[in-house]
């Protein structure tokens, strides 16, 4: 689709609202004030009724124009601001599509705004953290990258970077400036420095990597020990079935949930045991799945029957963090508490009972309420990726300035330049913006 064309979308979600918001942008607002909202000023709110071809009344609005470049995207912008009727905003719409518009794709209105260099592509993504953000924490940090801070950090050693490359390639192209003995003593010191401020920023990366994604918890254990009745006591509705029939869940059944100020994926799954159904065999392998890719397992046992070898062969295989949740105490001649070892904690709970549920949420609170500082960011996996390829090959730039290579060290610095370009936007593909907007919400 072209960019020159004029989008327009609904950007507030489905649904009855005190109020909805339309944007547009391009190059035809000009003339969409002149046909609808004639004397609207850039930067002035403008009360105004809005009306069909045939003179009639829509509806009321507020009409803002943002004029280019100072928009959101860096075009000629307007933003509609009715009752939150989506059959009104829909119908307005539909008319400014019928000769002005078409109707946006996800996320281009952001799109427009890293392609007109109003924003780099990190800042970029940080508005789709700011609107996913499942914690105070997470859009705090969210809005430090929208704001650019990610991106100083980037350009800071880009920078130093771009200066350690002029010095050699100058070197390398005038040998009888400089003293080599001294210019691989600077490089090197050089070098040391910038690795240091790397780890630094890879460290940073891989928190605010855990700041953006939700922690997951996935809910095992062999049938009828609790399972579904935990997910339902975390979620506090009955999401799940709970019967005393074993293998009653079959699928892996995701929610999220609020604890401790943050939102967290639950995987409730199905027990395990071996089983002939074929139903219920695939179940069993999606819950051993959903272990693997959690970052804590909540393991479920009957404190009546206690730990088999299976449970315990199942626990030691765990990579994620796991706690032993021992049900039924009320059963048996245990009281609710916590008991930590040197490698698990083990809670003793009574679900139907609710005795020692109070424990369990607590700590399930402590894991998800992450410490941030000021210099942590919202991240995304090609940050981290891209972050770690430019410290590689500022270790191979080290070791051949080590070796007196200095034209194989400046290519090596190049590549790690390149790869901090790349993660502001520079060189960027098609594919890696269609990936990255395609997850956008429309209007946004």
């Amino acid at each position: 689709m072209s960019k020159n064309e004029t989008i327009i979308a609904i950007s507030t979600a489905n649904g009855n609202a005190a109020i909805g918001v339309i944007r547009v942008s391009g190059p035809e607002v000009p003339n969409i004030l002149k046909a609808y909202f004639p004397k609207t000023k850039p930067r002035f709110a403008r009360y105004t009724k809005i009306k069909d071809g045939h003179g009639n009344i829509i509806d009321d609005a507020i009409v803002i124009f943002f004029e280019s470049p100072a928009s959101y995207t860096g075009e000629d912008m307007l933003e509609i601001h009715m009752h939150g009727n989506h059959k009104l905003l829909e119908t307005f719409q539909n008319i400014l599509c019928e000769k002005y518009t078409r109707l946006a794709t996800p996320g281009e209105f952001t799109e427009r705004a890293f392609l007109n260099n109003k924003i780099d592509l990190v800042q970029a993504e940080a508005v789709m953290d700011i609107v996913n953000s499942s914690s105070i924490n997470s859009s705090i940090a969210a809005q430090r990258s929208l704001q650019g801070k990610f991106s100083e950090q980037i350009v800071d050693i880009k920078n130093e970077l771009l200066s350690l490359r002029v010095t050699i390639e100058s070197s390398i192209n005038f040998p009888e400036d400089e003293t080599p003995d001294l210019l691989y003593e600077q490089t090197n010191k050089i070098l040391l420095g910038l690795i240091e401020k790397m780890k630094t920023i890879i460290t940073r990366v891989k928190y605010g990597l855990k700041l953006t994604n939700n922690k997951s918890i996935s809910i095992l254990g062999k049938p009828n020990v609790g399972k579904s009745s935990l997910s339902n006591c975390l979620l506090g509705e009955n999401c799940s079935i709970v019967s005393d029939s074993p293998g009653t869940t079959r699928d892996l059944l995701k929610n999220d949930f609020a604890v401790g100020g943050n939102v967290v994926t639950l995987f409730d799954t199905a027990g395990l045991r071996k089983s002939r159904d074929k139903i219920e065999s695939k179940g069993i392998e999606l819950s051993k799945k959903a272990s693997q890719n959690s970052d804590l397992v909540l393991y479920l046992v009957d404190d009546t029957q206690g730990l088999d070898d299976v449970d315990k062969n199942f626990i030691e295989e765990q990579h994620a963090e796991c706690w032993i949740i021992r049900n039924k105490i009320d059963l048996s001649d245990s009281k609710p508490k916590i008991q930590t070892d040197t490698t698990h904690k083990t809670f003793y709970i009574s679900i139907t009972q609710n005795l020692g549920l109070d424990l369990l949420v607590n700590e399930l609170s402590n894991i998800t309420n992450l410490p941030i500082d000021a210099n942590i960011t919202t991240a995304r996996e090609r940050h981290v990726d891209l972050v770690r390829d430019s410290l590689k090959h500022l270790y191979n730039s080290k070791e051949y300035n080590d070796n007196h290579q200095i034209d194989l060290a400046a290519e090596e610095l190049r590549l790690s330049h390149l790869s901090l370009e790349n993660i502001l936007g520079g060189n960027v593909t098609e594919d890696l913006l269609d990936k990255i907007f395609s997850d956008f919400c429309i209007g946004k």
